[in-house]
């Protein structure tokens, strides 16, 4: 299940995953591999609720759309993220914009 999660992470953010020298990019920097990691419990809790709790590569990532839709992520490009990720509490609070992005919401 988790190489099928990071198989969706990189499918989903094919430029951020393939900046391995992590020059452009902050998702493979650690803390953006652990913000990424930290979301799996509430990706996982939206394909219970919207895939019939089916975990393969293609759920994940319609289910990791939401996140990729934020503009304050921009792709996990340095110049949208690298002062969100800088330390402890600014991480927290990214992680929470994030976390609240993938609320599983019933239909109205």
């Amino acid at each position: 299940m988790l190489v099928a999660y990071l198989r969706a992470v990189k499918e989903t953010f094919p430029d951020a995953w393939g900046d391995d020298k992590r020059v452009s990019y902050s998702l493979l920097q650690p803390a953006g591999l652990q913000m990424m990691l930290a979301l799996l419990p509430d990706v996982m809790q939206r394909c219970d609720f919207h895939e019939n709790f089916s975990y393969d590569v293609e759920t994940f990532k319609r289910q990791l759309e939401p996140v990729a839709a934020l503009a304050l992520l921009g792709n996990w490009g340095k110049t949208a993220v690298a002062e969100a990720i800088s330390i402890k509490p600014k991480r927290e609070m990214l992680l929470g914009q994030l976390k609240e992005a993938l609320k599983v919401r019933p239909p109205v």
